[in-house]
């Protein structure tokens, strides 16, 4: 170093110490902002996320009330849903309960056939096509007792056709499908 002119000596002195200016801001500086930004937005993050938990906390009271809510309107549908043992059982007591709604508005159940019973899950649809001979009025009477029966009962297919030669003064003889929803015991 005694070799160097004062000149070159300056420059390097100047070079390790821009170097080691350079060092410090890269090496410790930078890294240090960077760390507390990241930091601050772990941060936020963690307290809008703390801050969610809380309302969902202070909610649970509302929440819990909603389910009971709920609960209770499952309860009040399942008791309108048809119990059986078996579909076949089911499909037995719809025949029955049509059959005695026909009987109380003059309606003749001609045909009665069972169509394939569809599964979901807990329930069990059955359905059942009826040929029916009737009035115009005993035949609106049959549908209102069917949609204000007690347990479900639902009207999917309607098919109303006249009677021909003599039938014709007969009346009416629709084809309709009545379907209910079954808790299989």
């Amino acid at each position: 170093m005694k070799k160097l002119s004062k000149r070159d000596r300056r420059a390097l002195y100047g070079g390790v110490g821009l170097t080691a200016v350079l060092v410090v801001v890269f090496f410790i500086v930078l890294p240090f902002y960077d760390t507390t930004a990241q930091t601050r937005s772990e941060l936020d993050q963690k307290k809008r996320l703390l801050n969610r938990s809380v309302d969902t906390i202070g909610e649970v009271a509302t929440y819990q009330a909603r389910l009971e809510e709920l609960q209770g309107a499952l309860g009040q549908l399942e008791r309108r849903l048809l119990e059986a043992s078996s579909t076949n059982v089911a499909e037995t007591r719809l025949l029955e309960l049509l059959s005695e709604m026909a009987e109380d508005n003059d309606v003749t159940i001609t045909r009665s056939n069972p169509v394939p019973e569809q599964v979901d899950g807990n329930y069990t649809k059955v359905t059942l096509q009826v040929n029916l001979e009737c009035g115009i009025e005993a035949l609106t009477g049959f549908l209102r007792s069917i949609t204000s029966n007690d347990t479900f009962l639902s009207v999917e297919e309607f098919n109303l056709n006249m009677g021909r030669g003599r039938r014709r003064r007969t009346g009416l003889r629709p084809r309709i499908r009545v379907s209910a929803f079954v808790r299989l015991s």
